[in-house]
């Protein structure tokens, strides 16, 4: 027979080890997995979960509608690993005065693992990084890093006196 503090022991480790494994499944089925709030819709879009806004993710698709529709694409360089990037879908993405605002642009999301080409040649090499270019693809205005919806806005506001400047906004 083993003694008591040994068995009370291996309970507080079984305990331990049923929450830890019980609180991943919950957080996975929750919503706080990787890439849990875009999911696609075809192989061009993705719909942001608490948002009517549909994002493009095909560049070249993106930049026929800008030309068509005489908007600025912004670019949403994301991972689907990256936290930052998942908070802005949810926070950000999310507002009603955001998705009033890229009404006016044409929304591109680009996953940098995907697409990492795309991420070169417009050096990105952190996320989530926010850029909004013209319909040739000159970029306007860029931000790096997380962005709570009054920067996020004024990334967008920064972007169209610029789209009649030749000088690239940062």
């Amino acid at each position: 027979m083993r003694p008591m503090k040994i068995q009370i022991m291996e309970m507080r480790r079984c305990l331990w080890s049923t929450i830890c494994w019980d609180g991943l499944l919950l957080m996975f089925l929750t919503g706080f997995c990787a890439g849990c709030n875009a999911s696609p819709t075809d192989g061009n879009t993705v719909s942001v979960a608490q948002a009517d806004t549909v994002w493009l993710t095909d560049y070249d698709a993106a930049l026929k509608t800008a030309q068509a529709t005489n908007k600025l694409v912004v670019i949403d360089f994301f991972a689907t690993w990256c936290g930052p990037c998942r908070m802005m879908e949810r926070n950000t993405f999310a507002d009603e005065k955001v998705r009033q605002r890229l009404a006016g642009f044409v929304p591109l999301k680009i996953d940098v693992d995907k697409q990492p080409k795309l991420a070169a040649r417009y050096g990105i090499e952190a996320m989530p990084t926010t850029l909004v270019v013209d319909a040739t693809g000159k970029p306007l205005a860029t931000a790096v890093g997380y962005l709570e919806v009054a920067d996020y806005l004024a990334v967008l506001d920064k972007a169209q006196p610029a789209r009649s400047e030749t000088n690239v906004v940062r």
